[in-house]
């Protein structure tokens, strides 16, 4: 069995415990929570209608069909539904997961991991990846892209073998992707990828064909919303203001140990480097390095806030996926916490005005990020 995953620490939440989705009963029938889950239960809208973009409280289920509640199978990566002493694949809804305390959570995991194993060699490897960045709606972007019927991937949405877990070899990632249908597209999304110095030359040598799409926020914004993520999970003790002044302390020599040691892995640079995940220009030079400009698609996630539609139906088109329209595209994980002074954003906007600059004559766009004089 495969070595549990890293978790967090023991100051993370704990979520509350949800039946799995599928489960049927004696009769056949879906039972009555899970049509209402999969929105064929009263109250639900009707298919066709348009409802404007809603936040949600929880995130979506990226994969799962809306349909489900018509008896139709639900697509996406393998699950695990126990049948006396045998283990059958089936597949657990995405935004169920946050919501299964952690222990569950990772004995779940190992079970997926060691049935997607020991079938890996029947298991393809994606065609796309969305690389990041961390906390600019990769989440989001996923979700609507699981929606689509030819479009599937793994039951997590964070894969994290790129930068977290190549140790584990080639085998073990295949095994988190379901056996290819004719004329399915597999893909998965790893927000750490457009920041992990290796990762570039990893996805080369394992997927060489894939597309790569990336999300950029402000990165202020994107800094702060990050700060509160981990303050959430218990990992920050420090104000943001404290903990952008500690961040090179904090990291100091971590990209270098990186680079020096493929096997290892930096909590530090990967908690706490709020300021450096948001210098895109030379996260994207690396990619840029190794893959010709066309294989990356580049979008705001501004745009995708403002125009989902849109931005859903440019990267269809970027993935080469048949035209597709969602009855809605809410936001996922919108989340509501205080700002930040306007000293301290006075501070970023002229700490990221150098590198903001490098981006847009990287990518011979402006994005219109506030610059110190804003």
């Amino acid at each position: 069995m495969a070595p549990v995953p890293d978790r967090g620490p023991r100051g993370a939440r704990a979520h509350a415990r949800v039946p799995l989705r599928g489960d049927r009963s004696r009769s056949g029938g879906r039972r009555r929570a899970d049509r209402a889950a999969a929105g064929c239960g009263p109250g639900a809208t009707r298919r066709g209608t348009r409802r404007r973009s809603q936040p949600l409280d929880r995130p979506l289920a990226p994969g799962s069909d809306r349909r489900a509640g018509r008896g139709r199978r639900a697509r996406g990566g393998p699950a695990l539904a126990r049948t006396g002493l045998r283990l059958r694949a089936r597949r657990l809804p995405a935004e169920l997961i946050p919501r299964i305390p952690r222990p569950a959570r990772a004995v779940l995991r190992n079970a997926v991991w060691t049935y997607g194993q020991a079938t890996s060699f029947a298991r393809p490897l994606p065609d796309f990846l969305i690389l990041g960045a961390q906390k600019a709606g990769t989440t989001a972007l996923y979700a609507y892209l699981r929606w689509h019927p030819r479009i599937t991937g793994p039951a997590w949405k964070e894969v994290s073998y790129f930068d977290r877990h190549y140790r584990r070899g080639v085998r073990w990632y295949r095994g988190h992707f379901p056996i290819r249908a004719a004329g399915r597209i597999l893909g998965e999304a790893s927000p750490g990828y457009l920041f992990h110095p290796l990762a570039p030359e990893r996805v080369r040598a394992t997927v060489p064909d894939a597309k790569l799409i990336v999300l950029l926020r402000d990165p202020i914004d994107r800094a702060l919303s990050h700060y509160h993520h981990e303050v959430a999970l218990g990992r920050e003790p420090l104000t943001f203001e404290e903990a952008i002044d500690a961040e090179p302390e904090r990291t100091r020599g971590e990209e270098e140990r990186l680079l020096r040691d493929p096997g290892y892995f930096s909590h530090a640079w990967w908690d706490y480097a709020y300021l450096a995940r948001g210098r895109y220009a030379e996260q994207l030079e690396r990619w840029f390095a190794v893959f010709p400009h066309e294989q990356l698609f580049v979008v705001a996630s501004d745009e995708l806030a403002a125009e989902p539609e849109q931005v859903y139906a440019r990267v269809l088109v970027f993935l080469g996926a048949a035209t597709h329209e969602l009855d809605s595209y809410p936001r996922v994980y919108e989340q509501h916490y205080g700002g930040m002074g306007a000293d301290t954003r006075g501070r970023l906007a002229e700490y990221f005005a150098e590198p903001n600059r490098r981006l847009y004559e990287l990518l011979g766009r402006d994005f219109g990020w506030q610059g110190p004089e804003g």
